[in-house]
Protein backbone atom coordinates (compact mmCIF):
# COMPACT_ATOMS: atom_id res chain seq x y z
CA UNK A 1 0.00 0.00 0.00
CA UNK A 2 1.45 3.48 -1.00
CA UNK A 3 1.51 6.44 2.01
CA UNK A 4 1.63 9.52 0.87
CA UNK A 5 4.34 11.97 2.81
CA UNK A 6 3.04 15.00 3.28
CA UNK A 7 6.07 15.66 4.46
CA UNK A 8 8.37 15.61 0.70
CA UNK A 9 5.55 17.85 -0.43
CA UNK A 10 6.83 20.56 1.48
CA UNK A 11 9.57 21.72 -0.33
CA UNK A 12 11.37 25.31 0.04
CA UNK A 13 13.85 27.13 -2.26
CA UNK A 14 15.67 27.54 0.80
CA UNK A 15 19.75 26.80 0.52
CA UNK A 16 21.97 25.17 3.30
CA UNK A 17 25.48 24.01 3.85
CA UNK A 18 26.52 21.07 6.04
CA UNK A 19 30.57 21.84 6.75
CA UNK A 20 33.29 21.31 8.67
CA UNK A 21 36.73 23.26 9.31
CA UNK A 22 39.75 21.53 9.92
CA UNK A 23 42.49 23.78 11.32
CA UNK A 24 45.96 21.61 11.43
CA UNK A 25 47.15 23.13 14.78
CA UNK A 26 47.36 22.51 18.12
CA UNK A 27 45.37 25.77 19.08
CA UNK A 28 42.28 24.30 16.31
CA UNK A 29 39.28 25.45 19.01
CA UNK A 30 41.04 28.79 18.60
CA UNK A 31 41.28 29.27 15.13
CA UNK A 32 38.20 28.37 14.84
CA UNK A 33 36.33 30.39 17.64
CA UNK A 34 38.22 33.71 16.37
CA UNK A 35 37.11 33.21 12.83
CA UNK A 36 33.38 32.31 13.80
CA UNK A 37 33.77 35.80 16.14
CA UNK A 38 34.63 37.92 12.83
CA UNK A 39 32.08 35.95 10.62
CA UNK A 40 27.77 37.97 10.91
CA UNK A 41 25.46 35.43 10.72
CA UNK A 42 22.51 37.25 11.40
CA UNK A 43 20.85 36.66 7.78
CA UNK A 44 21.02 32.69 8.39
CA UNK A 45 20.06 29.87 10.28
CA UNK A 46 22.98 28.25 11.93
CA UNK A 47 23.24 25.31 14.02
CA UNK A 48 26.80 23.55 15.61
CA UNK A 49 26.76 20.07 16.83
CA UNK A 50 29.49 17.97 18.16
CA UNK A 51 30.64 16.74 13.99
CA UNK A 52 29.58 19.72 11.94
CA UNK A 53 27.67 22.83 11.38
CA UNK A 54 24.62 23.36 9.03
CA UNK A 55 24.01 27.14 7.91
CA UNK A 56 20.91 27.54 5.54
CA UNK A 57 19.25 30.96 4.26
CA UNK A 58 19.30 32.40 0.87
CA UNK A 59 21.94 31.35 -1.86
CA UNK A 60 24.02 34.27 -1.35
CA UNK A 61 24.17 34.46 2.31
CA UNK A 62 25.01 30.51 2.74
CA UNK A 63 28.48 31.36 0.35
CA UNK A 64 29.05 34.37 2.40
CA UNK A 65 28.96 33.09 5.45
CA UNK A 66 30.81 29.58 5.07
CA UNK A 67 33.91 31.92 2.77
CA UNK A 68 33.79 34.28 5.45
CA UNK A 69 34.13 31.31 7.95
CA UNK A 70 36.96 29.67 5.48
CA UNK A 71 38.81 32.60 5.02
CA UNK A 72 39.42 34.20 7.81
CA UNK A 73 40.58 30.38 9.46
CA UNK A 74 42.96 30.37 7.21
CA UNK A 75 44.50 33.74 7.46
CA UNK A 76 46.27 32.45 10.51
CA UNK A 77 48.66 30.83 8.43
CA UNK A 78 47.88 27.40 9.44
CA UNK A 79 46.85 24.81 6.94
CA UNK A 80 42.74 25.05 7.20
CA UNK A 81 40.59 22.31 5.34
CA UNK A 82 37.33 22.97 4.76
CA UNK A 83 34.74 20.15 3.51
CA UNK A 84 31.31 21.33 3.02
CA UNK A 85 28.22 19.59 1.23
CA UNK A 86 25.82 22.60 -0.29
CA UNK A 87 21.90 21.69 -1.22
CA UNK A 88 18.82 22.81 -2.34
CA UNK A 89 15.61 21.62 -3.07
CA UNK A 90 15.25 18.64 -0.68
CA UNK A 91 11.90 17.60 0.19
CA UNK A 92 10.96 18.48 3.52
CA UNK A 93 13.78 20.89 3.76
CA UNK A 94 11.49 24.25 5.68
CA UNK A 95 13.46 24.95 9.04
CA UNK A 96 14.67 28.49 8.96
CA UNK A 97 12.71 29.79 6.13
CA UNK A 98 12.22 32.53 7.71
CA UNK A 99 15.47 33.98 6.71
CA UNK A 100 14.58 33.98 2.94
CA UNK A 101 12.92 37.32 3.77
CA UNK A 102 16.31 38.95 4.05
CA UNK A 103 17.54 41.15 1.52
CA UNK A 104 20.64 39.86 -0.84
CA UNK A 105 22.93 42.07 1.01
CA UNK A 106 26.09 40.14 1.63
CA UNK A 107 27.80 41.03 5.13
CA UNK A 108 31.05 39.52 5.20
CA UNK A 109 32.77 38.26 1.63
CA UNK A 110 36.52 39.27 2.67
CA UNK A 111 37.85 40.91 -0.78
CA UNK A 112 40.24 42.07 0.77
CA UNK A 113 42.23 39.01 1.72
CA UNK A 114 44.68 37.49 -1.03
CA UNK A 115 44.79 33.89 -0.03
CA UNK A 116 45.46 30.65 -2.10
CA UNK A 117 43.46 28.15 -1.87
CA UNK A 118 42.72 24.27 -3.78
CA UNK A 119 39.56 22.89 -3.84
CA UNK A 120 37.86 19.51 -5.23
CA UNK A 121 34.48 19.88 -6.10
CA UNK A 122 31.98 17.85 -7.60
CA UNK A 123 28.45 19.05 -8.65
CA UNK A 124 25.03 16.88 -8.77
CA UNK A 125 21.96 18.42 -10.54
CA UNK A 126 19.59 15.43 -9.25
CA UNK A 127 17.22 14.05 -11.79
CA UNK A 128 18.33 15.76 -14.69
CA UNK A 129 19.03 14.04 -17.75
CA UNK A 130 21.52 16.47 -19.18
CA UNK A 131 23.18 16.50 -16.21
CA UNK A 132 26.80 16.76 -17.63
CA UNK A 133 26.05 19.06 -20.07
CA UNK A 134 25.39 21.38 -17.10
CA UNK A 135 28.07 19.69 -15.30
CA UNK A 136 31.30 20.78 -18.32
CA UNK A 137 29.29 24.16 -18.47
CA UNK A 138 30.04 25.30 -14.93
CA UNK A 139 33.62 23.67 -15.39
CA UNK A 140 34.23 25.38 -18.34
CA UNK A 141 32.74 28.69 -16.32
CA UNK A 142 35.67 28.16 -13.75
CA UNK A 143 38.63 28.34 -16.66
CA UNK A 144 37.12 31.83 -18.20
CA UNK A 145 37.14 32.91 -14.34
CA UNK A 146 40.77 32.29 -14.38
CA UNK A 147 40.93 29.42 -12.31
CA UNK A 148 43.43 26.31 -12.47
CA UNK A 149 41.04 23.56 -13.62
CA UNK A 150 42.21 19.95 -13.40
CA UNK A 151 39.71 16.69 -14.24
CA UNK A 152 40.45 13.97 -11.12
CA UNK A 153 38.27 10.69 -9.89
CA UNK A 154 34.81 11.74 -8.61
CA UNK A 155 35.51 15.34 -8.97
CA UNK A 156 37.39 18.30 -10.21
CA UNK A 157 39.80 20.48 -8.70
CA UNK A 158 39.76 24.33 -8.87
CA UNK A 159 43.29 25.93 -7.92
CA UNK A 160 43.37 29.92 -7.18
CA UNK A 161 42.24 32.77 -5.15
CA UNK A 162 40.06 31.54 -2.79
CA UNK A 163 37.56 34.16 -3.68
CA UNK A 164 37.24 33.32 -7.03
CA UNK A 165 36.94 29.34 -5.91
CA UNK A 166 34.11 30.37 -3.72
CA UNK A 167 32.41 33.07 -6.94
CA UNK A 168 32.68 29.78 -9.11
CA UNK A 169 31.43 27.66 -6.72
CA UNK A 170 28.17 30.15 -5.47
CA UNK A 171 27.55 30.98 -9.58
CA UNK A 172 27.60 26.79 -10.44
CA UNK A 173 25.49 26.22 -7.31
CA UNK A 174 23.03 29.26 -8.25
CA UNK A 175 22.86 28.63 -12.12
CA UNK A 176 22.38 24.74 -12.05
CA UNK A 177 19.49 25.19 -9.51
CA UNK A 178 17.65 27.26 -11.91
CA UNK A 179 16.87 24.67 -13.83
CA UNK A 180 17.03 21.64 -11.48
CA UNK A 181 14.43 21.22 -8.07
CA UNK A 182 17.11 19.21 -6.68
CA UNK A 183 20.22 20.31 -6.25
CA UNK A 184 23.83 18.64 -4.23
CA UNK A 185 27.37 20.54 -4.35
CA UNK A 186 30.17 19.06 -2.20
CA UNK A 187 33.52 21.26 -2.03
CA UNK A 188 36.74 20.39 -0.10
CA UNK A 189 38.94 22.89 0.40
CA UNK A 190 42.54 23.47 1.52
CA UNK A 191 44.53 26.35 2.27
CA UNK A 192 47.82 27.12 3.64
CA UNK A 193 49.07 23.72 2.34
CA UNK A 194 52.70 22.38 3.45
CA UNK A 195 52.74 20.81 -0.02
CA UNK A 196 51.64 23.71 -1.97
CA UNK A 197 54.23 25.89 -0.10
CA UNK A 198 56.62 22.99 -1.08
CA UNK A 199 55.47 23.28 -4.76
CA UNK A 200 55.94 26.77 -4.84
CA UNK A 201 59.57 26.63 -3.38
CA UNK A 202 60.75 25.00 -6.20
CA UNK A 203 59.13 26.89 -8.88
Amino acid sequence: MFVSNNVCKRTSRIAGCRFSVHPMSDDFVNVILSALDEVDTSKVWLETDDVSTCVRGKIAHVFDVTEAIFTYAAKTGHHVAFSGTYSIGCPGDTDGDVYMAEDDRKLNTPTDINQYAACDFALYPLGSDSYMDQIMEQIEAAKQRGLTVEGIHYATKLKGAAAHIFTTLENAFAETQEHNAHVVMTASISANSPSHQKEAGHE
